[in-house]
């Protein structure tokens, strides 16, 4: 046990009686200079507990009722760090939205008049490229949109009902895109596998015959 002179023992120097060993680790673990305790279940008529800085055999005395146990840690160490999750591996960029364009013509946008532009007429400022195929998408009658980076101080976009020529007016700063789909089309049918080859036709059983004797039949008599 550790050993009453020397200076080992932590307060209460006599030590603690009646406590279980759950108690006398509990005791040392909040004592910062506590590096071990020492415990006995039966000392005289109950349990005996003492706190000790030191486990070093100098500090400890001879009393076969006691057990001198070390503390895992020395006193004031920091506990060990939580374990951290591994970081989650690195994504690949969002892909793109399953945009199908073509261009159609650069330096040209939806004609303002006669009825191509679809709502709003004036067009929409400050999205991107993909806002713009994503507004003419969810437009049934949208064959085709018109988008600028830089028209005046932001980007430009304008949904149309057509691609042909008659429906778009020259602007440098503005292209237009088809939809690789015209609306409405419907999804391509799926692919069938191919039909199977043609059977030859089925083979006769397998017999094995030659003639024998034309205008002939087994006599009946003569077994």
């Amino acid at each position: 046990k550790c050993a009453p002179s020397g200076g080992y023992r932590l307060s209460p120097t006599s030590g603690t009686q009646g406590g279980s060993f759950i108690d006398c680790y509990t005791d040392c673990a909040a004592a910062a200079a506590c590096e071990g305790f020492s415990y006995g279940e039966s000392v005289g008529s109950t349990s005996f507990c003492v706190t000790c800085n030191s486990n070093d055999a100098s500090a400890l005395d001879v009393d076969a009722r006691v057990t001198h146990y070390a503390m895992c840690d020395p006193p004031g160490s920091p506990p060990a760090p939580p374990s951290l999750p591994p970081p989650p591996p690195p994504q690949p960029p969002p892909s793109p939205p399953s945009t199908c364009t073509s261009l159609s013509a650069a330096g040209s946008k939806c004609a303002p008049s006669g009825g191509y532009r679809l709502s709003p007429t004036s067009g929409t400022q400050g999205g991107s490229f993909i806002d713009c195929y994503t507004d003419c998408a969810a437009a049934a009658a949208c064959e085709g949109f018109s988008y600028g980076e830089s028209v005046g101080s932001t980007s430009f976009c304008v949904t149309c009902n057509s691609n042909d020529a008659s429906a778009l007016d020259v602007d440098a700063r503005v292209t237009h895109y088809a939809m690789c789909d015209p609306p409405g089309s419907p999804p391509a049918p799926p692919s069938l596998p191919p039909p199977p080859p043609p059977q030859p036709p089925p083979s006769p059983p397998s017999t094995c015959t030659s003639l024998s004797a034309a205008g002939s039949k087994c006599a009946p008599s003569g077994g």
